[in-house]
């Protein structure tokens, strides 16, 4: 508070000049509007990413058949894949 009374006396403002102290990173939208450049630490540019870097669980890719799943009738039942395709198109 007292680097902002020091600053109003330095600039010759009136002694009534209202002071707000706003945490750090809580800039409301109103007093970012007078800063052109203004960007936050987790703002993006254009569309941005989708998604953060390594903050995403690593899945290990492994061969997938789909057709396989039918092969086990435990599976396909499992999985509501009870019909295997081969039937006739209407």
């Amino acid at each position: 508070m007292k680097a902002a009374e020091d600053f109003i006396s330095k600039m010759g403002y009136p002694k009534h000049t209202e002071v707000q102290i706003i945490p750090e990173n809580g800039e409301t939208p109103l007093f970012k509007q007078f800063f052109k450049f203004w960007r936050d630490t987790d703002q993006t540019k254009g569309m941005g990413q989708a998604y953060v870097p390594n903050k995403i669980a690593k899945i290990k890719k492994v061969p997938f058949d789909a057709s396989s799943l039918h092969k086990s009738e435990a599976m396909a039942a499992q999985h509501g894949m009870v019909d295997d395709g081969k039937g006739e198109k209407k």
